[in-house]
């Protein structure tokens, strides 16, 4: 959990001692992305969404953004199947954040669309497309007594 909260003190100007290791991050953040305990999944998506808000998908070397996209997107849909807007947030944020990202080029958001067919879900829904993943937040924001996750969720997706 502290790992979100120190992401954007590792751009200040202080002695790399003192900063996050970005290659330990990402490595990080990727393989909890996968977890199969929800709440860590759900750490790793608010550290994810720092990764996104922070830049660090613009200085990308090799392929860590392809492979946060398809963690992203497996998170998801654990969220998805769990229906829990709280975990299914941050990761519609960073999804929605990188599908905006103006200044890479729109690498992020290739990435996050060339990735949607290699999601590894067990229970595979290779069926689904991006679109559909964020439709299904949809109606639970709307519903009447809806939560404020699930109202946040909706408006992100």
């Amino acid at each position: 959990r502290p790992l979100s909260r120190l992401i954007p003190v590792a751009r200040q100007d202080k002695p790399a001692s003192e900063k996050i290791p970005r290659e330990q991050a990402w490595s990080f953040v990727i393989r909890e992305l996968r977890d199969s305990d929800e709440l860590s999944r759900t750490c790793a998506a608010a550290a994810a969404l720092e990764i996104v808000e922070d830049g660090w998908i613009l200085s990308d070397e090799g392929n860590q953004v392809e492979e946060l996209a398809v963690n992203l997107l497996y998170a998801l849909n654990r969220a998805l199947d769990c229906g829990n807007a709280g975990a299914g947030l941050p990761l519609l944020l960073a999804i929605g954040r990188m599908l905006t990202e103006a200044e890479d080029e729109g690498k992020a958001a290739k990435s996050l669309l060339s990735s949607q067919g290699q999601r590894g879900q067990p229970n595979e829904k290779r069926g689904q497309s991006l679109v559909q993943l964020l439709a299904f937040w949809l109606p639970k924001g709307v519903a009447t007594g809806a939560m404020a996750a699930d109202k946040g969720a909706a408006i992100a997706a």
